[in-house]
């Protein structure tokens, strides 16, 4: 036990570097931790929960370092994987354990997951099961529930801003693939609706920070950029067919761009 909780020791400071750490170490240590706890028959709880407690404490917390280790890596699948084997300690034994200070963070971290995979039937069924557990107004359960919102109502300032005030660090990799996506279903509805556009307001409907990001952009999507500085799209599609119905939400983006160039 004493060498198990040594590697745990040297698997936390690592960790903590976040992004910084080394990944090939991190790796190891989980790898020999996961060896020995199952050995040990904590990794996953079956029984006797009362009179493996500390075992069982220990593993929760090497899965919660996995977690975020996967995170740091942009490693989702792995993530996902953590998570299925934490739900175990946090929703069936959350009787018999104390309750894991990280529990908050990560279940909300998986509700960004969902949302970034465009997931949103496990997502409203995971929040169904975690509510009576954490609440709802907890910050790092709201921060998913805002986000969602923002999605159904098509309100993507709100959702570009917010970016910019999450409750953990980890919580923007799931923003950025989410912006990633709006871009990709706005970018759909720009070629459906406009035969041009000009760079500096196409740049600002696709939320992006400068014109170098935008164009990097444009070019993945094979579009022309004129003598003019204006976008001509591939053959223009008629905005009847668009299957994102984004037309409005565009006009509206267009318009706040706009004014928000004139308050700055």
């Amino acid at each position: 036990m004493d060498q198990l909780t040594k590697k745990h020791d040297q698997l936390k400071k690592e960790v903590e570097k976040g992004s910084k750490a080394d990944h090939a170490k991190t790796r190891l240590l989980l790898s020999e931790l996961k060896i020995g706890l199952t050995k040990l028959g904590a990794l996953i709880p079956l029984s006797d929960v009362d009179q493996q407690a500390k075992y069982l404490l220990l593993s929760r917390d090497v899965l919660e370092l996995g977690a975020f280790s996967s995170l740091h890596q942009n490693n989702i699948p792995s993530f996902e994987n953590y998570l299925l084997k934490l739900k175990a300690f946090y929703i069936d034994y959350r009787k018999q354990l104390p309750e894991s200070p990280k529990m908050h963070v990560l279940l909300g971290l998986n509700l960004m997951r969902l949302l970034a995979a465009n997931n949103l039937a496990d997502f409203h069924s995971d929040l169904e099961h975690i509510a009576p557990i954490v609440g709802l107004d907890n910050v790092y359960i709201r921060q998913p529930i805002q986000v969602e919102t923002c999605l159904m109502e098509g309100s993507f300032n709100k959702l570009w801003y917010s970016s910019a005030n999450v409750p953990a660090p980890e919580y923007s990799i799931f923003m950025d693939l989410l912006m990633k996506m709006i871009r990709e279903e706005i970018s759909s509805c720009m070629e459906a609706t406009y035969e041009s556009l000009s760079v500096a307001d196409a740049s600002a409907m696709l939320y992006f920070k400068g014109v170098s990001e935008f164009k990097d952009f444009a070019k993945q999507k094979k579009w022309n950029t004129t003598y003019q500085q204006r976008i001509q799209f591939r053959e223009p599609v008629d905005a009847k067919q668009s299957s994102f119905g984004f037309s409005r939400t565009i006009a509206r983006t267009l318009r706040y761009a706009r004014e928000m160039e004139r308050i700055i």
